[in-house]
């Protein structure tokens, strides 16, 4: 799985657009293979990298939860990646889909993106950062918004795990990927929120913190989203 979803990254794709997966704490695993591979079977075309933000040693997760400044490293390289992209290839897409505590260095890269620079669309599916976070104020760094995916089926990451060791922000309270982020304008269309819902089971998403990431949910939900603008607008609900 993990040669296959290699070569989605390739530089030969990339004039057709650019999609950057940001991993969890776990480091590049498994799970954004999965990922990867299900947004092409989706149809969504063009490179799809994993840029691994950690130290890429799995047991080095809870520094990895913790570390502010590998984080904002993280966002920064993968801003750098969105400016080089629109610099060559300025009609063609770049998205971000960060996962878990990814989500958090996801936000990051949109706060380095300097002034007339967006991505296309960021994808943040259960994001491990605490709700206070003001995800929404980045909303106007992306051309198409802000998706977020949460689920209370998540506790045992969101809620014990994030309540015992801290969020991404440090804070010791259910994650935003739990319950939703608080400061969301329910009028804001630009920034959307999907919580886990029972027909998602069929696309084997049963609201645990490895659902959003499996490659059926990955093809039939997230590369639709991601290819919005080519099929004139879908839904992941």
């Amino acid at each position: 799985m993990e040669g296959r979803a290699q070569r989605l990254n390739d530089p030969a794709f990339q004039q057709a657009g650019l999609t950057l997966i940001l991993p969890g704490i776990q480091s590049r695993s498994f799970a954004e293979a999965d990922l990867a591979l299900g947004l092409a079977d989706g149809g969504l075309t063009g490179r799809i990298e994993v840029l691994d933000w950690t130290t890429g040693w799995f047991f080095r997760a809870v520094r990895h939860l913790w570390d502010v400044e590998m984080h904002e490293a993280g966002g920064a390289e993968a801003a750098r990646r969105i400016v080089d992209h629109r610099e060559r290839f300025p009609a063609a897409p770049v998205s971000i889909v960060g996962y878990s505590g990814g989500a958090s260095v996801a936000l990051h890269a949109l706060r380095r993106l300097p002034a007339g620079v967006t991505a296309t669309r960021t994808v943040l599916l259960s994001p491990a950062c605490s709700p206070t976070v003001d995800a929404a104020a980045l909303e106007v760094r992306c051309d198409e918004g802000i998706d977020s995916f949460c689920s209370r089926l998540d506790w045992p990451i969101l809620v014990l795990l994030m309540t015992a060791l801290g969020t991404t922000d440090r804070l010791r309270r259910p994650a935003a990927g739990w319950a939703g982020f608080e400061r969301t304008d329910p009028a804001d269309d630009r920034f959307r929120e999907y919580r886990w819902r029972p027909a998602w089971v069929r696309d084997f998403h049963y609201g645990g913190h490895f659902g959003a990431v499996n490659r059926v949910f990955a093809a039939e939900r997230l590369a639709p989203l991601l290819m919005e603008r080519q099929r004139g607008g879908t839904s992941a609900a």
